[in-house]
């Protein structure tokens, strides 16, 4: 599949915490934590929060739809781009 993992770091496993910016990288599937190198992509707490809480992946009831800005509504909207193009060019 092409979802991201924004629990923790996909090389080295440590988690992320909930409170903190992270660093993603779509072709490598989600999070790499700056001991790793780093992603991309910078993703504040609240957008991943906002995120995980669309996805099902949370059971924050007040993190959800209403959660997401116009800021972060392009995140998501530029990532879903991102993996489009990361893996449509990957299926040649």
């Amino acid at each position: 599949g092409w979802g991201l993992d924004l629990h923790a770091c996909v090389h080295c496993r440590r988690r992320a915490p909930a409170s903190r910016r992270v660093t993603l990288s779509v072709a490598k599937g989600g999070i790499v934590c700056r001991h790793c190198g780093g992603g991309e992509w910078s993703m504040r707490a609240d957008e991943r929060g906002a995120l995980l809480a669309i996805s099902g992946e949370t059971a924050t009831p007040t993190m959800g739809v209403e959660a997401i800005d116009e800021g972060c509504a392009e995140l998501i909207v530029a990532l879903v781009e991102r993996a489009i193009w990361v893996h449509g060019r990957a299926a040649r």
